[in-house]
């Protein structure tokens, strides 16, 4: 899971704000509609003084880390759930065949559209994305065992880590990592983790995180080699 991910609608409060009134127009669309971007609204949420701004309006960290992800072998085999959590409290889960855009603006199009219609593609009986109508506790709680990769953790070596937990029977692991660029998870993750730990002693990117984590899974696992 991607967690706390700065995925988000633009919120009501920067709407009306030249700058993202022009963006919006040029996209054909109206301004609740659009994603939060901070390389394009930075100034708007700089005028309107957005809370947690330094962190906000980064749907690039998602968009990377699920290209990372979801075209690993462990997502083609249908041995991993992809979800992202958001910083609003929706779950979006991916289906593992899904393709992305590799294009970034076309990703962030097409959550747009998740975003406002709950699903992709909008009127299927079967949708690739959807917006769960669950609490992200309901979705970690069906865990047997829950990790937070957090640099507050205790270092580990991630092979030998997850292979340790399969050997242990444990059919389900959820491991949880930030969609955020800075700062930390909110505390009650800390208090739901079963464990906490970090691949590295300096800090990195989401996608870097995801990328290990599932390969060390698909290794542990047998998936490889």
């Amino acid at each position: 899971m991607l967690a706390e991910s700065e995925l988000e609608l633009i919120p009501p409060k920067l709407r009306s704000h030249p700058h993202v009134t022009r963006w919006a127009k040029r996209r054909g669309r109206k301004p609740g509609e659009c994603l939060l971007i901070a390389s394009k609204h930075h100034v708007a949420m700089r005028d309107k003084r957005l809370p947690e701004r330094d962190r906000r309006g980064r749907p690039d960290i998602v968009h990377v880390t699920l290209l990372h992800v979801l075209d690993s072998p462990a997502a083609r085999e249908n041995l991993i759930d992809v979800y992202v959590h958001t910083r609003h409290d929706q779950v979006i889960w991916f289906r593992n065949d899904v393709r992305l855009p590799r294009d970034q603006y076309r990703f962030f199009g097409l959550m747009e559209q998740v975003l406002k219609e709950g699903q992709a593609p909008p009127d299927a009986d079967d949708p690739l994305i959807e917006v769960l109508d669950v609490d992200v506790w309901k979705i970690l709680d069906a865990n047997e065992v829950n990790v937070l990769l957090s640099e507050r953790g205790d270092r580990i070596e991630p092979v030998g880590y997850l292979a340790g937990i399969l050997d242990a029977g444990v059919d389900r692991v959820g491991v949880i990592v930030g969609g955020f660029p800075k700062g930390d998870f909110s505390e009650e993750f800390y208090e739901r983790a079963d464990d906490v730990v970090r691949l590295y002693d300096e800090p990195l990117d989401a996608w870097t995180v995801a990328a290990r984590i599932v390969t060390a899974f698909e290794l542990a696992a047998g998936v490889l080699g």
